[in-house]
């Protein structure tokens, strides 16, 4: 949300500025004011906005004033987005809680949980496409800079700076990657519009199609044999050659496209070919952050992790076996489960002797089990894990069981917001 009203609350000021329309001005009184509301990272969004709202202003010859309506469009958002439609005015105080940890991750109250490398190395690592191409777009904002986009490359250049400075500062907080990226995000689409606009001369479809399709079997062939160095655990120096001369002729095809049909058509569909492929694998990072889950691939920004309570659980089944056979991993323990064992109660049970994984449970079990001398012989009767969406406890066949509730995971989600 935050994101959102800040971009909406740039682009007010910059058409705000371009043809004076009260509209604008209005849109710009409101979604500042609503951005106000929005957490802690809005007021990282504040310098930026200011430093847009400074640059435009001084970049018309016909200057803007605000009118005296327009900051009550500011108050009315401010106090509306507060207080939840007035419903909580109590909630007010959360504007001055929300700026003091702000500046607690400015300042760095806590610890550093990150090394100061870690902005770039995530960002390359997660959305190489703003990487390269904000990097190459802020360049090509500069070399040669026009009079019309100065302050649009002053902008980007200074709010990346901002952007770079607060993942650099004491906190580091995973916020201050969004500050970041955004500028590179808008330089990045720079750079795709000017490769759009070159030409392509007298080179024809079915060349283009060619050379694609030779640079598609280089790059994959080439990708795939360093995968296998990678995922062999032993350095090959094969694999790695192999891999490296098939890169290294995707990258000679394009100088010689060039020499023969030209170099400003080579650089566009080289710009386009690359930016396609870095984009893709932006979209692979960003699927495996949010819909992969298991063990070996943690979910980074969905995450699940496990409940005090499968501790718990364990603790109880070491407790009711000592108290029936002398002994906290004799028992024999059932877990029902209707596909592949669960890693999670695989390891908090890993010291049973006896755990069994059954697709329903098995009570009769317990008779080829003999109990302990002087024991109850319902001391030999397994213990049983069940789902408890499942349905289980209302079964005839465990009608002898008492149960207790265990949570074992829990999931970030949307809908645990306030």
């Amino acid at each position: 949300l935050a994101i959102f009203l800040a971009l909406l609350a740039l682009s007010a000021t910059w058409q705000w500025q371009e043809n004076g329309r009260r509209r604008w001005e209005r849109t710009l009184a409101v979604s500042l004011g609503l951005l106000l509301t929005a957490g802690a990272l809005a007021w990282s969004f504040v310098p930026v906005l200011a430093l847009a709202a400074w640059l435009a202003w001084r970049s018309r010859s016909q200057q803007r004033t605000l009118q005296r309506a327009t900051i009550f469009w500011f108050l009315g958002a401010l106090l509306v987005g507060a207080t939840g439609l007035l419903t909580r005015p109590e909630a007010v105080a959360a504007l001055g809680a929300s700026l003091t940890v702000w500046i607690c991750g400015v300042t760095g109250c806590g610890a550093a949980s990150q090394p100061w490398w870690w902005a770039l190395v995530r960002l390359w690592l997660d959305q190489p496409f703003v990487a390269v191409f904000g990097a190459l777009g802020l360049i090509t904002l500069w070399v040669p800079v026009r009079r019309s986009r100065r302050p649009l490359a002053l902008l980007l250049t200074l709010w990346a700076g901002w952007g770079l400075l607060l993942c650099l500062l004491p906190d580091r907080s995973p916020l201050a990657l969004v500050v970041f990226g955004l500028p590179l995000a808008l330089a990045a689409g720079v750079l795709v519009e000017r490769l759009l606009r070159i030409g392509l001369g007298d080179v024809s479809g079915l060349e283009i199609a060619v050379l694609l399709t030779v640079e598609v079997v280089l790059l994959i062939s080439g990708v795939i044999w360093l995968t296998s160095l990678v995922d062999s655990g032993a350095y090959s120096q094969q694999l790695l050659l192999t891999g490296a001369i098939l890169l290294g002729l995707a990258l000679l095809v394009w100088v010689v496209f060039g020499f023969w049909a030209g170099w400003r058509a080579a650089a566009k569909l080289a710009g386009i070919f690359f930016g396609v492929v870095l984009l893709l694998t932006t979209v692979r990072s960003s699927w495996q952050l949010n819909h992969l889950g298991g063990p070996m691939q943690p979910q980074g920004f969905w995450p699940v992790a496990t409940e005090p309570g499968v501790r718990m659980l364990a603790e109880d089944v070491q407790r009711l076996s000592s108290m029936r056979r002398g002994d906290p991993y004799e028992t024999m323990v059932q877990v029902v489960t209707p596909m592949t064992p669960d890693p999670v109660l695989g390891w908090y049970l890993r010291d049973m002797r006896d755990v069994r994984w059954v697709l329903a449970p098995q009570p009769d079990a317990a008779a080829l089990t003999l109990p302990p001398p002087g024991a109850q012989p319902a001391a030999s009767a397994p213990l049983i894990i069940t789902p408890s969406d499942a349905g289980w406890a209302d079964n005839p066949a465990l009608a002898g069981y008492l149960g207790s509730s265990y949570g074992l995971r829990w999931r970030w989600d949307m809908t645990q917001l306030p």
